[in-house]
């Protein structure tokens, strides 16, 4: 069986984007542009099933989240540099 984590909770793009750049110290580079015909607009992940069947519950919210994988990112780049 396959389960979806997160922390169920819908973050805009936009947001998303402002807290990868405030934690990594990276200012991106934005370029709106319209959105494709069908695109979904909204979407997060349920988690209802991995909270019902393992007791699943989501303790790191999505700054902290960020902020803990930009850090860790950031010290494995040197060790996979080829990689990246």
């Amino acid at each position: 069986m396959i389960y979806n984590l997160g922390n169920s909770e819908p973050i805009k793009l936009s947001n998303l984007i402002s807290i990868i750049a405030e934690t990594s110290g990276i200012k991106p580079i934005i370029e709106y542009q319209e959105i494709p015909k069908g695109d979904v607009l909204q979407t997060y992940a349920d988690i209802n099933r991995a909270k019902n069947n393992l007791k699943y519950n989501p303790k790191i919210g999505i700054q902290d989240g960020i902020s803990k994988f930009v850090k860790w990112y950031i010290s494995m780049k040197n060790t996979y540099e080829d990689v990246f």
